[in-house]
């Protein structure tokens, strides 16, 4: 048996600013290594250093991604590596990860905003009666939200207590993913340096720089740190491990920001067909959008796992046709902190014709065909029209339900249960058997590799056409989705938002 000796170097890791959590068009600009850069970078180095010094101050990852570098960070720790955390400022995230480190120094005079999870819904029907225009709404499972967001007065009960659930989901997972100190903690309020110290947030408040910790702790030792891999000559490999970034909102519009079936569908055939590629790991990072892409998206992941093994990662958020698209993966993975589910689909369909008639526009009909203008925005429905689109979207409910009981092996009546558009925890998805195992993407790609050490090549490929494409920077994804809207569509979307969770 070969003994690697430890080396004489310490991993300096900085987790705070902005950190790039893909390849993407921001990435080509940044010097910075992306999340998947610095989970890779701890495991092939970590083991054999002399220890981590962790600078931890507030980023712009969630707490699904904070997850996945302090369950490294755990590894480590578990093979005799010390990890120390020096705490400078922040939330419940930057908290999280501290508690993970075997000793922390926080950083004197410093503010810790412990303030809990909170969610805010609001209800559009009121705004949009007075802009004259009227929203008909039609859904399949009785706790999709957008429907009645957008199209009621005050936010259903049901609905406000749904939400209640899911933040007291995160809460007992946070709870229960934290040893080193009462989970209270994380719901105390703003605190000082020497507070959060003495609640055992930490192991001592410190003026010391981060060199003089170093020194302190470590001696004296080389320093490195996680890198961006620039690869300038590709080698053709003879077997490689795929991972594919579904990341944004599902729906037809230009990538990067959008999951669309003109450009994933290229991507799963070219998956399927080319004999290099030995295992697939689809990482999702989606809301949901367009009910048929996703189907469309979905049906091609089918067919890659009946030639290849592909496995899934859900990141921070997999919901509606997010949760859809993997489906057929072999095994799902998904953190503790990810939201999965929210099973169901919605109909929206405006009316603006009391605007265009305030407006003085007058329209008129001309028409083939009982039910031709259907989802034209200058008409009311009629109950007929009605019944159609209620039945097509109970129709589409069902094929999701369908899906996730072939995919996941699962009796249609038990899907049944839970697909009334509800979201849940990694934690409680994996109990009702909608993912497999919780876990990092690190430990879907050992899975996939199966211990060959294979190379890794993610897609979709990015290059410098992607930066003249229109949607390519970052902007409100919701709103610009809508905007390709030409007619009425089915769609499955999760609207909630937990500021760095999801």
């Amino acid at each position: 048996m070969l003994l690697r000796k430890k080396g004489n170097y310490l991993i300096y890791l900085e987790v705070g600013g902005y950190i790039p959590k893909s390849r993407n068009i921001k990435e080509m600009f940044s010097k910075k290594p992306n999340l998947f850069n610095i989970l890779c970078f701890l495991r092939e180095k970590g083991s054999l250093a002399k220890g981590v010094l962790v600078d931890i101050f507030t980023s712009n990852l969630t707490l699904s991604e904070i997850w996945e570098i302090r369950a490294e960070l755990k590894r480590l720790k578990d093979q005799g590596v010390k990890v120390i955390g020096f705490l400078r400022e922040g939330g419940i995230p930057e908290l999280f990860l501290a508690s993970g480190c075997s000793k922390v120094f926080v950083q004197s005079a410093s503010r810790f905003i412990l303030i809990g999870f909170s969610a805010t819904i609001n209800a559009f029907g009121g705004f949009f009666k007075k802009l004259n225009i009227e929203l008909e709404a039609i859904k399949s499972g009785k706790l999709k939200a957008i429907p009645d967001i957008l199209t009621k007065d005050t936010i259903p009960p049901e609905l406000e207590q749904d939400a209640k659930r899911l933040i007291e989901e995160l809460k007992r997972v946070l709870y229960d993913e934290t040893q080193k100190f009462s989970g209270d903690l994380y719901f105390s309020g703003i605190v000082d340096s020497k507070t959060l110290v003495m609640n055992g947030g930490g192991d001592a408040v410190t003026d010391k720089t981060v060199i003089d910790i170093v020194k302190g702790e470590f001696g004296a030792v080389d320093i490195i740190y996680p890198q961006r891999k620039i690869q300038l000559i590709k080698i053709p490999a003879k077997k490689k491990i795929a991972i594919l970034n579904m990341i944004g909102i599902v729906g037809e519009n230009p990538y990067p920001n959008f999951i669309s079936s003109s450009v994933f569908s290229g991507i799963l055939k070219e998956l399927t067909n080319d004999p290099r590629v030995d295992s697939v790991v689809v990482k999702v990072d989606s809301r949901g959008g367009d009910a048929g892409v996703a189907e469309v998206l979905s049906e091609g992941i089918k067919i890659l796992s009946e030639k290849k093994n592909v496995y899934a990662f859900i990141s921070s958020i997999g919901a509606s046709g997010g949760y859809l698209i993997p489906i057929f993966a072999n095994k799902i993975f998904a953190t503790p902190f990810s939201a999965v589910g929210s099973i169901g689909v919605f109909l929206i369909k405006p009316n603006v014709s009391r605007l265009a008639n305030k407006l003085g526009i007058k329209t008129h009909h001309i028409s083939e065909g009982k039910f031709s203008n259907i989802f034209s925005p200058f008409k009311k429905l009629t109950p007929a029209e009605r019944e159609i689109l209620q039945k097509f979207t109970e129709d589409e409910h069902e094929e999701f339900i369908k899906k996730v009981a072939e995919g996941r092996a699962m009796p249609l009546e038990q899907v049944r249960k839970i697909a009334d558009g509800s979201v849940f925890t990694g934690k409680r998805a994996k109990d009702l058997k909608l993912i497999d195992k919780i876990g990092s993407v690190l430990d879907v790609v050992e899975l996939a590799s199966d211990r060959k050490n294979l190379p890794i090549e993610e897609y979709p490929k990015i290059g410098f056409s992607e930066i003249f494409k229109i949607g390519a920077f970052e902007g409100s994804e919701l709103i610009n989705y809508f905007r390709t809207i030409d007619s009425c569509k089915v769609l499955s979307f999760f609207p909630l938002y937990i500021d760095r969770i999801f």
